[in-house]
């Protein structure tokens, strides 16, 4: 019996250790993020304009990818927006350029000088996904991407999640509609068809 209750307070003793271990590796993480959290996101269209306009290119970053949400409301802010996100196109940090062209291409695909930079983010392993993406509004405009989203795509394989097999990148490629596009996705088509 006395055996039982030593066992049972050393297992009460772990538990409170390994939530405490849990709680203190916890604090590492979200403090540095809640030291940041007044740059998540804008509370209107005035401050995304304002925190665009930051001497910092993370808080120019997030502010670029933040203002799309305004620039699909109202025209007189959309104009606005649309201003402010071609002026951010030259920008100097190449995230923000980024950001700010994958938002661009979110809200008016007839930006013309928007493809440039996405055919740019294709070269860059990390922002590939989001340029690819971006790049499927424009149809056979992206013409000039088709060679390096079929490479993207090859390298990154088929995903079989849920048994069913799917690709990202074979479906901006059917978006983008080029022959070359469509017949890169030919052999995937007949994976789905089994």
């Amino acid at each position: 019996i006395l055996l039982k209750r030593v066992f049972k307070r050393r297992i009460k003793l772990f538990a409170v250790i390994r939530e405490i271990a849990l709680f203190c590796f916890l604090s590492l993480i979200l403090t540095p993020a809640l030291a940041r959290a007044d740059e998540w996101g804008c509370a209107d269209i005035e401050t995304c304009l304002e925190n665009l306009e930051d001497k910092d290119p993370y808080v120019r970053m997030c502010a670029a990818v933040d203002i799309r949400h305004y620039g699909q409301e109202k025209e007189n802010e959309q104009k606005k927006v649309i201003a402010a996100l071609k002026r951010h196109l030259q920008d100097t940090d190449n995230r923000v350029r980024y950001r700010a062209a994958g938002s661009l291409a979110y809200i008016d695909t007839t930006s013309k000088e928007v493809l440039p930079i996405l055919f740019e983010m294709l070269k860059d392993e990390e922002e590939a996904e989001i340029a690819v993406l971006s790049l499927r509004h424009y149809g056979p405009e992206a013409r000039e991407a088709v060679p390096r989203i079929i490479e993207l795509m090859n390298k990154k394989g088929i995903d079989y999640s849920w048994g069913y097999p799917r690709s990202t990148y074979a479906d901006v490629l059917r978006d983008i509609g080029t022959p070359e596009a469509l017949a890169a996705v030919k052999p995937l088509r007949r994976k789905e068809l089994l």
